[in-house]
């Protein structure tokens, strides 16, 4: 009896422990939830992150992320499936705190940032350290840092930061990543010499109203590929990796800065301008900035190709002695102290004139002999003032203003192309202009008449293949032209399209053909 009674202890025990590992199970389970890096809360750097609803994937020194979570702990989920040696480093800190730095290994690690802290809204910033030059990271993203979601208490919330009002995205090269800035002897990882935290790029998002994306990439130039199998700039500015778009549209860049030359030994001219020019269109309403490189090359064609594009939105942006090359392990790539203390306060005032509000998002639509223009409304806007020029880049001249978002050029001329930037006026002045678009009004179907004395009415016809059966009219053409459409019920004979509008009393009358 006494073994059958242990037996029975034992067995009651094993199930009274069975019982409280799988409630513990439950409850462990339950206590916490996850985040996907979608979230609407999860403010990224711009231009240098891949979102899904699986992951957040970047390769690029100096990307971020912040939000603002609640609870008592946070812990990051991570993909590090394709990752090599020597393996990408992040730093992340809460509330301002100090940096902690993270290695990502293999084995999909999961890193708890935040433990043991009070029950309220903390903030989480992620900031990505390091990623190798020395293996592939364009084709195959050997180095690519991917968050898989983040780990909060059960019940925890997270909303997000106030992003900074003005984006800008930084082409560079090794010293645009934070190449060496710990120096070189004895350091064997190129990822424990390089830290994005004492670059002047990321160092902007902390100096500037902005948020900043980083693009920089070892050895690649204008014309120049580089390390890790990046291709020039040329072929890479408009993806984040082969086959990965980038977006200019959300949000759209305030300004694009290039820190391009310093490793192209030939003529960057052509290269560039094209680059230049193609982001003029992808992001109209930037403003450009050709840095000098820190070494002082290539002065002259950064100069000419500003000349050649002849755009308000293009400046050349002299660096000269903002890098003393004492300052550097090898004369070339500063160390952070550099960066920290010259080159980022420096470049700050270079960069804080460019920052200006402007209206974004100007549109122009070409219609039958007119052009409409619409835009998005920018807050504290009382009104806004149209310019029209007849080349690129103007001068301009003030055609209109209006306090809607939307205006149509009734002078404009067919088959004419016309070039328009629009700016606000703001209680505290009038901003900057908007980055300018352009439109050429389409040839109209040719309208023909015939006067009927005996009714008093005017026959007009038009060609049935005409983009629009709409028709206006005016009595005068002086600005502004006051065009009222005519809603006469018209009718389709012979590839024609036919109606019938009363004569007025006005004298001249002018029609036209239009939305």
């Amino acid at each position: 009896m006494r073994i059958h009674r242990q037996a029975f202890s034992l067995a009651a025990g094993l199930a009274l422990f069975t019982g409280w590992f799988l409630n513990w199970g439950a409850q462990a389970q339950l206590a916490t939830n996850l985040v996907t890096m979608d979230n609407a809360a999860i403010l990224y750097s711009p231009f240098n992150w891949g979102v899904t609803t699986q992951a957040a994937k970047t390769i690029n020194s100096g990307a971020y992320f912040k939000v603002i979570f609640s609870g008592t702990s946070c812990r990051l989920t991570t993909d590090t499936a394709s990752n090599l040696p020597p393996y990408s480093q992040f730093w992340a800190r809460v509330d301002g705190g100090p940096f902690a730095p993270y290695t990502l290994a293999k084995g999909n690690p999961t890193f708890t940032v935040a433990a043991g802290l009070g029950k309220r809204k903390h903030l989480l910033e992620v900031v990505i350290k390091s990623t190798s030059e020395t293996i592939a990271r364009w084709t195959k993203q050997t180095t690519a840092v991917v968050f898989t979601g983040l780990v909060l208490d059960s019940g925890a919330t997270v909303a997000a930061p106030v992003r900074k009002p003005f984006n800008i995205l930084i082409y560079g090269d090794s010293i645009t990543e934070g190449v060496r800035v710990n120096g070189y002897e004895g350091i064997t990882n190129d990822t424990d010499r390089n830290d994005a935290l004492q670059v002047y790029s990321w160092l902007l998002s902390q100096e500037l109203p902005a948020e900043v994306g980083v693009v920089g990439f070892g050895a690649t130039g204008i014309n120049t590929s580089g390390s890790g199998s990046v291709p020039i700039l040329g072929k890479s500015y408009a993806l984040l990796w082969a086959g990965q778009a980038r977006s200019f549209s959300d949000p759209e860049p305030d300004l694009i800065i290039y820190n391009e030359g310093t490793n192209d030994g030939g003529s960057i001219t052509s290269g560039l301008e094209a680059v230049v020019r193609a982001l003029l269109k992808a992001a109209p309403n930037a403003r450009q900035l050709l840095l000098l490189p820190f070494n002082g090359s290539h002065a002259a064609e950064l100069k000419t190709v500003v000349a050649t594009v002849r755009s308000s939105q293009v400046s050349f942006g002299d660096t000269k002695g903002f890098f003393n090359t004492a300052d550097a392990s090898d004369a070339l790539h500063p160390y952070g102290y550099s960066h920290l203390a010259s080159i980022a306060p420096q470049l700050a005032t270079l960069v804080t004139p460019l920052l200006t509000l402007a209206p974004k998002g100007l549109k122009a639509t070409a219609t039958n002999s007119w052009i409409r223009l619409n835009w998005p409304a920018l807050v504290g806007a009382t009104n806004y003032n149209i310019q029209r020029a007849s080349n690129s880049g103007g001068p301009y001249t003030w055609i209109a203003a209006t306090t809607a978002t939307n205006y149509n050029d009734f002078t404009a001329t067919s088959l004419r192309a016309y070039y328009y930037v629009i700016s606000a006026s703001l209680r505290t002045g009038e901003t900057a202009n908007s980055g300018e678009v352009s439109a050429t009004p389409v040839v109209p179907g040719r309208i023909g008449a015939h006067f009927n004395s005996t009714e008093g009415t005017l026959a007009l016809s038009w060609p049935a293949r005409s983009t629009t059966p709409t028709l206006w009219a005016a009595t005068n053409l002086s600005p502004p032209v006051q065009w009222l459409p005519i809603t006469n019920i018209w009718q389709d004979s012979n590839e024609l399209l036919n109606t019938t509008v009363p004569l007025t009393a006005e004298g001249q009358q002018f029609f036209r053909l239009g939305e």
